[in-house]
């Protein structure tokens, strides 16, 4: 282990943590477990080299893999306290193994089990509710309906359009020639649309979508911006076609996810299921198109296309009722908080660029998300009327 920079490891909860192995920490002891684990590792990552943080990841591993074989081993007996490794920061990794397989369910549970009054002593901030079923439906004359919140969506298809729940009927129109529709969500809406050729859309909040009563001719196009889960109908004669802030995706049939928010500066596109190419409107520098394979992200910065493996569920994870941050700026984290619950943001001070990890439903008022953020100690918030005020803590 030799080039590991020095670590002061201040005051480490050993009690607690053997505590939390046994079962027996109350919530409010789960909650500062968690904090100050998250707060340690946070720390030693802001003080490693990419190198150093390479072979901590082999050692933390080894030392995982080395546990879990001798717990297994039916003649193997467990001491009160797992020892000390001699490194400071590799004293943790016996710990890390529990914790970090559990990291998910202690913070469900301090959620769960911590008094309501924790988040207004903590980071005194008014509840607010989460968002809901929210969008308005455009037609091609200009007239717009406010869709119904007690339905989830609706469903086009040449002649009408009903709502997917109960079949009633929204707008009707000539089968004679294609009509433009545009179908809107506001901060704190979502909405799905099952389009004409049976292609499914789940539109997050603050999202447009712009689509035909019915496809003519050899492609299936539509407009799109903010952030859409799509299941496209397979029909190889008729390729389907996104357009989205700087770039185009063409599938045959699959399932992805698109993030291309205007205030936001990268264009992002997860594959689930099936293929689909990206092309760069602007081509500046970089590859002109990209061929996804499922759990691969594309991502167009300044022209320039690129693409990674991802955990393809996190991405697209809004879609089934939760925020999943992962090693996540905290400005792109406040914005996906600032679109579903209509709040404005401040971030007071130098932390935009702090990252965090955690997951957390999108059903919960607005101090689940907080709490689970408070957690970390790094953070405190406040309401000052519409604007949510974040300060480092």
């Amino acid at each position: 282990m030799e080039g590991y920079k020095s670590f002061t490891i201040m005051n480490e909860p050993t009690d607690l943590i053997d505590k939390y192995l046994a079962g027996k920490c109350t919530a409010e002891e789960r909650a500062l477990l968690l904090a100050h684990f998250n707060r340690y590792f946070d720390q030693q990552q802001d003080s490693l080299s990419a190198e150093d943080l390479n072979l901590l990841s082999q050692q933390t591993w080894s030392a995982i893999n080395n546990q879990i074989r001798e717990s297994n081993e039916p003649n193997s007996t467990r001491t009160k306290r797992i020892r000390w490794t001699p490194h400071p920061i590799l004293r943790w990794l016996p710990y890390a193994a529990a914790i970090l397989l559990v990291a998910t369910a202690i913070m469900w549970y301090s959620l769960r089990d911590t008094p309501a009054n924790f988040l207004q002593e903590s980071t005194q901030v008014a509840d607010i509710a989460p968002g809901g079923n929210r969008a308005t439906l455009t037609l091609s004359d200009g007239s717009k309906i406010d869709l119904s919140e007690a339905q989830t969506g609706i469903i086009s298809d040449h002649e009408r359009i009903v709502y997917e729940g109960d079949n009633t009927e929204i707008a009707s129109f000539s089968a004679a020639g294609a009509y433009g529709l545009q179908l809107t969500t506001p901060n704190g809406g979502t909405y799905q649309v099952t389009l004409p050729d049976g292609t499914k859309v789940w539109l997050n909040a603050a999202s447009s979508l712009t689509y035909p009563s019915h496809f003519d001719g050899r492609d299936r196009v539509v407009t799109f911006s903010g952030e859409a889960y799509f299941e496209v109908a397979k029909d190889a004669s008729k390729p389907f076609r996104v357009m989205s802030r700087g770039q185009q995706v063409d599938v045959l049939g699959t399932k992805f996810n698109i993030s291309a928010y205007p205030d936001d500066d990268v264009t992002k596109t997860t594959l689930i299921e099936g293929s689909v190419r990206i092309s760069s409107a602007d081509k500046a520098g970089g590859e002109a198109s990209l061929l996804l394979e499922p759990s691969e992200k594309a991502e167009l910065k300044n022209g320039r296309l690129t693409k990674e493996h991802v955990d393809a569920d996190n991405e697209a994870a809004w879609r089934t009722g939760v925020f999943a941050f992962r090693s996540e700026r905290l400005e792109s984290i406040m914005k996906k908080v600032a679109r579903w619950y209509d709040v404005d943001i401040e971030l007071q001070g130098d932390i935009a660029d702090r990252t965090f990890t955690g997951t957390v439903s999108r059903y919960e008022n607005i101090s689940g998300v907080l709490e689970t953020l408070a957690l970390t100690n790094l953070l405190s918030f406040e309401i000052d009327g519409s604007k949510l005020i974040v300060k480092s803590k």
